[in-house]
């Protein structure tokens, strides 16, 4: 298994399923400063920015919530998203996202409510608030909309430092596909407050449309690509 630590691995091997997942997924517009793409990725016309708050009450990995921050990026030419920021509140899903696939996880405290369509979302590190999420999504949508969720592929930027602290094990760009059945969905607006390094991704602050899904999803096995 190739996992850390090998006398008692922390995760599985993935894939990993989800099943009855929560998900508010908010879409807006905002100027990603260029730099925040990594060598290897192009910027699109698109100005696209999507922020993901997620309760996963059955996982392989076991329940946890997360925020997942990604922008419109180009990989020769063919459509994508790039994670620049995710956080979690597990130490397994932080270490597998970081291990496996290259996503760049941290420890945070995570809150998500869904008061019939009123939603909340908050994301707070060291004391913090770094993401605030307010809206509304009651009206009932088609279930597909939530499996589109997953027809980008995922770019991250996976970075190993060497033992000497000043080179690199690893540096490549790796690709993965969720596969996600929706269940039911519901859309709507609101509005998404940044500080901290989440506003140097998405601004101060932006006007969303809301996307309110209860999904089923498969993470598989990711590719390197460059």
């Amino acid at each position: 298994m190739p996992t850390m630590p090998a006398l008692a691995p922390l995760y599985p091997a993935p894939p990993y399923e989800y099943r009855g997942s929560h998900l508010v997924v908010a879409l807006g517009e905002s100027d990603v400063p260029a730099n925040v793409l990594p060598s290897g990725l192009d910027r699109p016309a698109s100005r696209t920015c999507t922020v993901v708050f997620a309760e996963y009450p059955d996982t392989t990995i076991g329940p946890y919530r997360e925020v997942v921050v990604l922008t419109a990026a180009l990989w020769h030419g063919v459509d994508g998203m790039f994670c620049p920021l995710i956080y979690v509140d597990s130490d397994a899903a932080l270490c597998a996202g970081r291990e496996v696939w290259g996503f760049p996880k941290k420890l945070a405290d995570i809150e998500l409510s869904e008061d019939g369509g009123t939603v909340r979302g908050r994301l707070a590190r060291a004391g913090e608030d770094l993401i605030v999420l307010e809206g509304n999504a009651a009206q009932i949508a088609d279930p597909s909309l939530a499996t589109a969720l997953g027809a980008l592929p995922i770019y991250n930027h996976k970075l190993i430092p060497a033992t000497n602290g000043k080179e690199t094990d690893v540096d490549c760009l790796t690709e993965v596909r969720l596969d996600v059945l929706g269940h039911q969905a519901w859309t709507g607006t609101g509005a998404l407050r940044s500080s901290g390094e989440a506003a140097f991704v998405l601004g101060d602050a932006i006007d969303v449309q809301l996307v309110r899904a209860i999904v089923d999803s498969v993470l598989p096995l990711g590719e390197r690509i460059e």
